[in-house]
């Protein structure tokens, strides 16, 4: 039988787990605004300008790429036959991430918004090292996930959307950040709090208007002209 006392320990614990999701939403909500704050004074770098963020990128019928931590450059795997892992299988790409980077806690995957653009990619056996491509590319996640600072030129805003109940792919919260810009231009964009493999609560995103419909400049406000009144002679 159950007690009243164990009832209600199973009641606080329930409340205790309840009370730290709803901690962490609001402490990623603020970081959220922290940063939204700063991005607008301060103009970032693109998503990857800074070289040194481990990623993977894949080309069915070539050796797979990745950037190397000590150059930032794209190279080619070493073991010449690593090659095609299907986009959607994001298990396989992590896996990939922990062969290619050992010494990294990596702890999930993540698309980026961008292609690699990578060169002399080589053939099986690493051999006509010939070819050039852009393809898309995987960040592997190291540690703890962390959203990235959005750059919002002048006339642009930031926005972001939370689902509070559910887990998005990127290509899917990719997609909410475009409808909800509506006639503006998706400008920049990334994931928010994690909740699986490669699937996050939200986006925060970054809307400017097309070119030609920048917003107008005030006018400069005019003091209005009083009429000069000739004094009236006694």
């Amino acid at each position: 039988p159950i007690t009243s006392a164990s009832a209600s320990s199973t009641e606080n614990s329930s409340f205790r787990r309840r009370e730290t999701q709803t901690n962490r939403v609001r402490r990623e909500m603020i970081r959220i605004v922290l940063l939204a704050i700063v991005a607008t004074c301060l103009a970032s770098p693109g998503e990857y300008d800074l070289p040194f963020v481990p990623r993977v990128m894949f080309w069915c019928g070539k050796v797979n790429q990745h950037i190397d931590l000590s150059t930032g450059e794209w190279t080619t795997d070493a073991d010449g036959v690593s090659g095609c892992i299907p986009l959607e299988n994001k298990a396989a790409i992590l896996d990939y991430c922990r062969k290619v980077y050992p010494s990294q806690r990596v702890t999930n995957v993540v698309e980026t918004n961008s292609y690699g653009e990578g060169s002399h990619w080589c053939e099986r056996g690493n051999v006509n090292c010939v070819y050039e491509g852009r393809k898309p590319a995987f960040q592997c996640v190291v540690g703890r996930f962390e959203s990235r600072a959005l750059n919002v030129p002048d006339s642009c805003r930031f926005a972001h959307h939370y689902e509070h109940s559910a887990c998005l792919e990127h290509d899917s919260l990719h997609a909410i950040a475009t409808e909800e810009c509506g006639t503006e231009l998706l400008f920049d964009y990334g994931m928010i709090i994690d909740c699986g493999l490669d699937k996050f609560r939200g986006v925060e995103y970054v809307c400017c208007p097309e070119a030609g419909t920048s917003k107008p400049e005030p006018e400069p406000e005019v003091e209005p002209v009083k009429p000069e009144v000739e004094p009236v002679e006694p």
